[in-house]
């Protein structure tokens, strides 16, 4: 049970962001200081962060619809928002890159890989 509703979570959260980076990336990034000089700029960004979101969010959703995808799925998302928060944090300690926004993506970040990392246990079992 666990694992699917990790993979729900994963995909609730990629898609909310998908969609809120794909409408506006401009406003979306602002809070951690992401500028952008040109609309082939904020074409980039609503690929990188809006597009990518999406197909992550979608992702995880056919994960949590296809047991046998479960298992490599949550491998998937923990490696990729494990190493998102560690060099987020990292990266923002290194620099002191202290903006709350930033560490409210390491915050959440970890809440995810540890979820992931839970759901993998328990498919193990």
């Amino acid at each position: 049970m666990l694992p699917k509703v990790a993979l729900w979570i994963d995909a609730l959260v990629f898609l909310a962001l998908g969609v809120w980076l794909v409408v506006d990336p401009v406003a979306g990034l602002h809070g951690v200081d992401v500028t952008v000089r040109s609309p082939a700029g904020v074409t980039e960004l609503r690929a990188m962060y809006g597009g990518l979101e999406l197909g992550l969010g979608a992702f995880a959703a056919c994960a949590a619809l296809r047991p046998a995808w479960r298992v490599p799925a949550l491998w998937a998302f923990t490696l990729a928002v494990g190493a998102l928060g560690a060099t987020r944090g990292l990266s923002s300690l290194l620099t002191d890159g202290h903006s709350p926004m930033l560490w409210k993506f390491v915050g959440v970040e970890l809440v995810g890989t540890l979820l992931n990392v839970a759901a993998l246990r328990a498919a193990s079992k």
